[in-house]
């Protein structure tokens, strides 16, 4: 019992501290990824930590997988080459208690996981997606502030800068309507205003270059749930046109369209339903989306299995020496996994055996010729053979 509580504990304490420690590195590269959309201006810069945290069920989805099996895999190297595993066989721990030993690790472990894809995963997911569907669909949370230069309609040749940035929630409210002619709302309507407001477009094809300005303006959108940043009482300047000619003009308002807010919510995505939902589904996509949540958390006891005897090294092959195939057969795993959830969703596999055909074949390709080496029936028809010979 001691042995075997070493054995637990060394995988456990190993398995706690690598999660700990990728989670934080892919936690800093998300942060880097979402602040650098926050700061092109793809998403609200008051969104960014809550989408981070929602972004942690995504990132375990690998990381629990990954970092139990690199503890087997580390414990047990480490392990026979100080020579540990031939004093505790000497004790009575046989390799099949020490499989045993990881496997119950690896079943708690897939418990966890298996919540994680089919309760968080979902959920977060359509948090996530609320709260891009509200900033898109609602002018406060676009992603402008003031004394910036920021980019408009998702192009790069419309550039803004706004000198003064009021708040407003932007929400056209019940019974209220934009107008269709000037872009404003009804009494009771906030919207975001802006003043000394400068507009640059760099051209093409079919418009020269403009420059407008004005001393205010506004952010509305109207009844097709159209964006639009609104200019008022100002004045542009335009050209050189395709003659050499340059225009100004003065304006009572100038109308800038930013984004289409009048479209598929990304609620109603696959990997945002919940698991219940994908389970009343017939639709390919979803009975893939389903079976992908499963098979990543089937995953870790398949792969346990596979990785324990490859962790068995001898003290003279060094600790690491089976890291590469480890992390190859690892590799592999996923990536077919993730090819089949693309086969089944285009209808070019079947939905059953669908995604659960990958931990069939690798139990049956790896785990069980690996682990029937340890064996003794395994070993006493090797002595018969070469007793034969």
């Amino acid at each position: 019992m001691i042995l075997s509580r070493y054995i637990f504990k060394e995988i456990l304490k190993s398995q706690l501290s690598l999660f700990a420690i990728l989670m934080a590195v892919f936690l800093c590269q998300s942060f880097v990824q979402v602040l650098t959309k926050a700061t092109k201006g793809d998403i609200p810069a008051s969104l960014v930590t809550q989408i981070l945290l929602l972004s942690v069920p995504s990132m375990s989805v690998f990381m629990l997988p990954l970092t139990v099996y690199l503890a087997v895999l580390i414990t047990h190297a480490r392990m026979g080459g100080d020579s540990e595993t031939i004093v505790m066989r000497s004790f009575g721990i046989s390799p099949l208690k020490s499989l045993g030993i990881s496997f119950f690790i690896a079943v708690l472990t897939a418990g966890v996981a298996l919540f994680n894809s089919l309760y968080l995963l979902p959920l977060s997911a359509q948090k996530q997606a609320t709260l891009l569907d509200d900033a898109r669909e609602n002018a406060s949370y676009f992603a402008l502030d003031s004394g910036k230069f920021i980019k408009l309609g998702g192009s790069s040749k419309v550039v803004a800068y706004v000198d003064e940035l009021t708040g407003g929630n932007g929400k056209t409210p019940k019974g209220g309507k934009a107008s269709a002619a000037s872009g404003k709302a009804d009494a009771g309507d906030e919207l975001r205003r802006m003043r000394n407001i400068y507009l640059f477009f760099q051209g093409n094809d079919r418009y020269p270059p403009s420059y407008a300005m004005a001393r205010t303006g506004n952010i509305a959108k109207d009844d097709d749930g159209i964006l639009w940043f609104i200019l008022e009482q100002g004045r542009s300047y335009s050209g050189p046109d395709r003659h050499g000619k340059y225009a100004m003009a003065d304006f009572d308002e100038y109308r800038f369209w930013i984004s289409e807010t009048g479209g598929d919510s990304r609620a109603d995505r696959p990997s945002a339903k919940t698991s219940g939902e994908l389970w009343a589904a017939s639709d390919r996509s979803s009975m893939a989306e389903l079976q992908w949540r499963i098979s990543v958390a089937l995953a870790i006891p398949v792969l346990t299995l596979i990785v324990v005897p490859l962790g068995g090294v001898k003290p003279r092959q060094g600790k690491f020496s089976k890291l590469l195939p480890a992390l190859l057969i690892f590799g592999s795993y996923f990536l077919f996994c993730g090819a089949l959830k693309n086969l089944v969703d285009r209808g070019s596999f079947p939905v059953y055996p669908g995604l659960y055909a990958v931990p069939v074949l690798y139990l049956l390709f790896f785990a069980l010729p690996l682990n029937l080496v340890e064996t003794r029936w395994y070993r006493r028809r090797l002595l018969k053979r070469r007793e034969v010979r």
